[in-house]
Parts: C-alpha cells; sequence; structure tokens
C-alpha cells in the first residue's frame, strides 16, 4: 500500500447486514399484521355469507344424509346453530363491554393511547382465555413507560373488567350456549394453534362448542341411549319434521 492512501473500509461491509436486520424484523412484523387481519376480514366475511344465506349450505348439506337420517340431521344442526348463535352473540356483548370499560379506565389512569388499547382488548376478546391475556400485557407494557404505578394500576384495571365479564356478562348471555369445561377449551385452544396457528386460536372455541353438541346428540343419545342436556334441542324437534318434508325433499 501506497504511503498516504487510505484504508478501505472493511469494517462498514460487515456491519451493513447487521443495519438490515432491524429493517427486515420490522418487516416481518408488518406482514405477520397483515395476515392477521386478512384472517380476521375471510372470518367476518364467511361467517356474514352464513348469516344472510343459512339454509343455502344446511339444504345441501342434509342431502348428504341418507332420508331416514335426515330428520335427526336437521335436529342436530338447528341444536348447533342455536349453540353457535349465542355463544356469539355472547362474546359480540362481552367485546363491547371490555372495549368501553377498558377504553375509560385507561383513560381515567392517564395511559397512553387509552382507544386504542381498548379496541384492542376488545377485538383480542374474541379469543377466549389466550385474548384477554395479550391485550393485558400489551396495555401493561404501554402503562410501564409511564410508570410502575401506572402498569400495577393497569394490570387491577384488566383484573376487574374480566371478572365483570366472566361473572355478569358472559354468563347472562350465553345462558342458551353448550358449557365448556375450562381445561377442555385451553387444550382445544392449544392444539388448534398449534397445528393451524392464529386461525386455529379463532375457530378453536366455536368447533369445540360444535363438537361437543354433536357427541352429545349422536353418541350420548342415540348410541349410548343415555339422556344429555342439549339447548336447543327441543326447539329443533318441533322444527325438523317441517324442515325435513319441505326444504330437504327433492326436486
Amino acid at each position: 500500500m501506497e504511503p498516504g492512501a487510505s484504508r478501505p473500509d472493511t469494517g462498514s461491509r460487515f456491519d451493513a447486514p447487521r443495519r438490515t436486520q432491524p429493517a427486515r424484523q420490522s418487516h416481518r412484523h408488518l406482514l405477520d399484521h397483515f395476515w392477521v387481519l386478512t384472517d380476521l376480514v375471510i372470518i367476518l366475511a364467511v361467517g356474514v355469507y352464513l348469516a344472510i344465506e343459512p339454509g343455502l349450505y344446511t339444504h345441501g348439506f342434509l342431502r348428504l344424509i341418507p332420508r331416514g337420517k335426515r330428520d335427526r340431521g336437521a335436529q342436530v344442526l338447528h341444536a348447533v346453530k342455536h349453540s353457535l348463535w349465542w355463544w356469539l352473540l355472547g362474546q359480540m356483548t362481552a367485546m363491547a363491554v371490555i372495549g368501553v370499560l377498558k377504553t375509560l379506565g385507561l383513560w381515567l389512569l392517564g395511559v397512553p393511547l387509552p382507544l386504542t388499547l381498548g379496541l384492542l382488548a376488545a377485538l383480542l376478546t374474541f379469543i377466549p382465555n389466550f385474548g384477554p391475556i395479550t391485550a393485558g400485557t400489551v396495555a401493561t407494557l404501554v402503562a410501564l413507560t409511564e410508570s410502575s404505578m401506572k402498569a400495577l394500576y393497569t394490570i387491577l384495571l384488566a383484573i376487574g373488567v374480566q371478572f365483570i365479564e366472566s361473572h355478569l356478562v358472559t354468563p347472562l348471555v350465553q345462558r342458551e350456549a353448550v358449557a365448556l369445561p375450562p381445561a377442555f377449551t385451553i387444550s382445544g385452544q392449544v392444539l388448534m394453534g398449534a397445528l393451524l396457528g392464529f386461525r386455529g386460536l379463532v375457530f378453536a372455541v366455536p368447533l369445540l362448542a360444535a363438537s361437543l353438541v354433536v357427541v352429545k346428540m349422536l353418541y350420548i343419545e342415540d348410541v349410548l341411549g343415555e339422556p344429555a342436556e342439549v339447548e336447543g334441542e327441543q326447539e329443533a324437534g318441533d322444527h325438523s319434521q317441517k324442515n325435513a318434508s319441505e326444504a330437504w325433499a327433492p326436486p
């Protein structure tokens, strides 16, 4: 090397990948959030189509069942619909209550972004067990940027709001829905989440509720001959004959 010549900056070449790592991580996080929002939009769209024209899908499904079993099939579908409707109504009500209470509570505590955190808590309430924990953790971390006391008050607020939702709102609204044992629910969520990721967590509880209704009616009642309490089954029996004779008759 000639005297006075500058040495090549080899360090910058090694530092470049390090500088690009945060950008790559941010890009990955944005993609993850995009796919989560996409999943939510798809779930809502499917729910809207099923709510607008439920008969279109149940008619086609019942045509796959032998004619002599269609009455029972209609009863099972009606009981599943009854249970899922009350579960969904309970979740929507809980989301609204938690969103309002969390927003007001965080605003009174002086926590930054109370409306955003309240909306996040409302949306994550749709995922039982894991959703409220995630929302509470995010709110606590935001409050921790202000002071440790605000973080403590935020934790107490989350516990209080969750107590109101779990012991007052949900039991009142979901009294007609199927009762899922907590251990059964959490195990199903963990399994579905491991298999399907975020989609599994979202669909785990309604799928478990529908499966429990089917097991009670088709296995416990029909196979074992034991009585099983299923909400909406009596109402389904009152209408099954009409549905089978009118809706499922071949053209």
